[in-house]
């Protein structure tokens, strides 16, 4: 074999040597390309459903949080309402038995309602619209509280008879009526 045919099959050896060694290198770092390319692609997967989950997290909890306020203002609601019956239902108790101690659920009611009115507002500040119809019963309880005092003045002064005239007006069933109408128009609005 001639030297210049070794020195070529030498060369030709050593040329296939490095491209085996170049074609395993670039085999390798084509191998770390792509994991760190996968590792890069799952890692913004995983932190992207962390942020969406976070996300989730923060809604659920501004969610529980405005459906407990509306289910405390639809409660504090009812209550007022029912501070206004107990109004309604001492005062009646007493015109028709004449018992003071029917004034006891009145006087129960009627120092309860400022407080019940200022707790239903404070719950409904979001709320222009409900805040408004607020006012509207306030009013009511107030026209009908002065009534109630009125009536109660004249029974006791002029005895049964000036009560059935203050009553036969139907002035009571009006009011109480337009309470409730409020009551309700509250109530639905929260569901």
């Amino acid at each position: 074999m001639p030297f210049s045919q070794v020195s070529s099959e030498s060369e030709a050896a050593t040329v296939s040597a490095e491209r085996s060694s170049l074609m395993q290198r670039d085999g390798s770092a084509s191998y770390w390309r792509r994991f760190r390319l996968l590792g890069t692609v799952l890692l913004t997967m995983v932190l992207g459903a962390a942020a969406y989950f976070e996300y989730l997290s923060v809604h659920l909890k501004t969610s529980f949080v405005r459906t407990e306020a509306l289910r405390e203002a639809a409660e504090e609601n009812r209550k007022l309402l029912g501070y206004a019956v107990d109004l309604e239902s001492g005062h009646r108790g007493y015109l028709l038995t004449g018992n003071p101690r029917h004034l006891e659920n009145f006087s129960a009611a009627d120092r309860a309602l400022p407080g019940q009115i200022d707790r239903l507002e404070t719950l409904l500040k979001e709320r222009p619209a409900l805040v408004a119809i607020l006012g509207e019963m306030e009013e009511m309880l107030i026209v009908k509280r002065r009534d109630m005092e009125r009536v109660r003045a004249s029974f006791e002064a002029e005895g049964r008879m000036a009560v059935l005239r203050s009553y036969g007006q139907d002035l009571g069933k009006y009011e109480m009526d337009g309470l409730r109408r409020n009551a309700q128009q509250i109530e639905s609005a929260l569901d």
